[in-house]
């Protein structure tokens, strides 16, 4: 096509997906160009024959341009995954092609392929671990995609943990090594299954913001992995229509006094032999109510929608539960996820709603809060609570909430934006439309790493916010060098040298032979503890921790064997790291 055609699957963002692309009789294309930004004009400038498809994630929805005429989907982990930033064999899709309009037609398809560990050290080994588990005969083949060193194949380690266990089992577990630069600040690590009618990746992000680290994203998995049946009928895009306006059914604290007429799109192999709305109170009865749906064949295979109404005495207070059960005529079944509907209340509701939260946090940290909402009824009632963040809804829940106080807990995961950046955060009671909020109160954040040049090094000081106040502290100052004729040359704020080769400096050699690989220094009343690699070391590291802030004007160098002349060109391509702890501040807003 001449200009790009922008597709959009609504409600898909932030889902950590990865976009592809299928040929028809092709294998599906992995999308790795993100759109620099979502508009014709600057898509069509970015994409090109050789490159036709780009993507982008807003947070909301999950959005392709393109120049080529296929199918789009998606793809993340199964649904038995925990693991953030993983993406998987979980899909979604729909082809531009089908004359039905924009539906949000989606499922997930069970995957063995997981990413468990993450680990790296650039403190000493230099190397990065990725523990997998996997059902293909052959090896998966592993990628870190680094910032240093460009893409680093990973090769499986000597020493295999499950090696024992793989015999015996239908999964096998293995892990694998690569080697990283001990400068390394972020890395993706990439998992692809070859030999499979279509290949299967799974990835993740790390930050290397400390010496070592560890990211667990998934559990090990038992031997017996329980796959999807793909003949029976898939139920997608199930929406309520309320007063003439469409929602998703996913849709957070939806509730009516009117009727409301719900439908869906079925996947199925063979037609459809009865599809059902059921129908359950949310408290009280198990027993469910059946409406059978209205289905419709759409101009695409396989594909129909369906609808049913449902009348508003059955909306029973103080909400319903529904869902679509299908039976197709091979006499397979298959069924959508279950979604609550609200009961409008004849009168108000008296409610109060608190919210509980540590106001100084780490960027790229998880920012956890808890809401205590108090309700004056006699009766459970059916609401949604909202965290905001600069009065934008960062997490909701929706729950039914019974007489007196119920706790919520929601949670934002904090962006990195390098600089202390502050945001207003306030929680909402949507009880029937009708809201209750808590007053505005600040978050401040703050990079939890920054790196500067040794020939850059200013005086080290505390993170506080616009009043002053310390919301962080510096807690560990840390660097690396690899020139064999230079070494470090430490010296504290008070003039005192801690590591150094000079007869005046405290730590003149490794201290990997000491307990914990550390020797503990007091320095003008404040006790550091020092580990040094030694400067005989391949790789020379020293980093230096305190209970107490590590402020100051402390002086790095890297100088000669013989004469300590500061190397200037090698201070400029050093970069030491200084870590900061939190300084915590529990906020209350009423």
């Amino acid at each position: 096509m001449d200009k790009p055609i922008r597709i959009s699957f609504p409600g898909f963002g932030g889902q950590s997906l990865t976009g592809f692309y299928q040929e028809e009789g092709g294998s599906p294309i992995t999308v790795t160009t993100t759109c620099t930004a979502d508009d014709i004009t600057t898509a069509g400038a970015q994409l090109t024959e050789s490159d036709p498809v780009c993507v982008l994630d807003d947070g909301t929805d999950f959005i392709f341009w393109t120049e080529t005429n296929t199918r789009f989907g998606a793809h993340r982990a199964s649904s038995t995954s925990s693991g953030a930033g993983s993406s998987g064999s979980g899909a979604t899709g729909v082809s531009p092609g089908a004359s039905f309009g924009s539906i949000s037609y989606g499922g997930v398809l069970a995957s063995p392929l997981l990413i468990h560990e993450v680990n790296y050290d650039v403190c000493e080994q230099n190397i990065a671990t990725v523990l997998l588990s996997t059902d293909s005969e052959v090896p998966p083949t592993v990628k870190l995609h680094t910032t240093k060193l460009g893409t680093i194949r990973a090769v499986l380690a000597e020493t295999q943990p499950y090696a024992e266990l793989n015999e015996v089992t239908k999964l096998d577990k293995l892990l694998y090594e690569a080697s990283i630069d001990a400068n390394e600040s972020f890395f993706m690590v990439s998992v692809t299954e070859e030999g499979k009618p279509i290949p299967r990746t799974v990835q993740t992000a790390v930050y290397v913001d400390e010496c070592t680290g560890t990211s667990v994203l998934a559990d090990i998995p038992d031997d017996v992995f329980e796959t999807v049946d793909y003949t029976a009928p898939q139920v997608f895009d199930v929406r309520a229509n309320i007063n003439g306006v469409s929602y998703l059914s996913s849709t957070d604290g939806l509730y009516t006094d009117d009727d409301v007429t719900v439908s869906g799109i079925i996947s199925t192999e063979s037609p459809i032999k009865r599809a059902e709305l059921r129908l359950v109170p949310l408290v009280g009865d198990d027993d469910y109510i059946a409406l059978t749906l209205n289905s419709t064949a759409l101009p695409v295979e396989n594909l129909y929608t369906v609808s049913a109404s449902i009348p508003a005495a059955l909306i029973q207070d103080p909400a319903i539960q529904y869902w679509i059960h299908v039976i197709s005529e091979d006499l397979d079944e298959g069924t959508s996820s279950k979604y609550i509907l609200g009961s409008a209340p004849v009168s108000a509701i008296q409610a109060s709603i608190e919210l509980d939260y540590d106001a100084h946090k780490a960027q790229g940290k998880t920012l956890k809060t808890s809401s205590y909402i108090d309700i004056d009824s006699t009766d459970p009632v059916y609401g949604t609570v909202h965290l905001h963040i600069d009065d934008d809804t960062v997490s909701s829940q929706s729950m039914l909430f019974s007489p007196g106080q119920s706790k919520v807990d929601l949670s934002w995961s904090i962006p990195k934006t390098g600089d202390e950046t502050t945001y207003n955060v306030s929680a909402v009671l949507d009880l029937y439309g009708d809201t209750s909020s808590t007053s505005s109160g600040k978050l401040y954040t703050f990079a939890k790493s920054s790196i500067v040049s040794l020939s850059q090094i200013q005086s080290i000081s505390s993170v506080t916010d616009e009043s002053g106040n310390v919301i962080a502290t510096p807690a560990m100052i840390y660097a690396s060098d690899t020139e064999k004729n230079l070494q470090f040359r430490v010296i504290a704020p008070d003039g005192q040298c801690i590591i150094g080769a000079n007869n005046g400096c405290i730590v003149q050699d490794s201290t990997y032979d000491r307990r914990g690989g550390l020797y503990s220094v007091e320095v003008d009343g404040q006790i550091y503890r020092v580990k040094y690699s030694g400067a005989d070391n391949v790789l020379e590291r020293f980093s230096i921790t305190s209970i107490d802030p590590i402020v100051g004007d402390w002086i790095v160098q890297l100088e000669t064997h013989d004469d300590y002349i500061p190397q200037a060109h090698a201070m400029a391509d050093t970069a030491m790291k200084i870590k900061y702890r939190t300084v915590s501040n529990d906020v209350t807003l009423r």
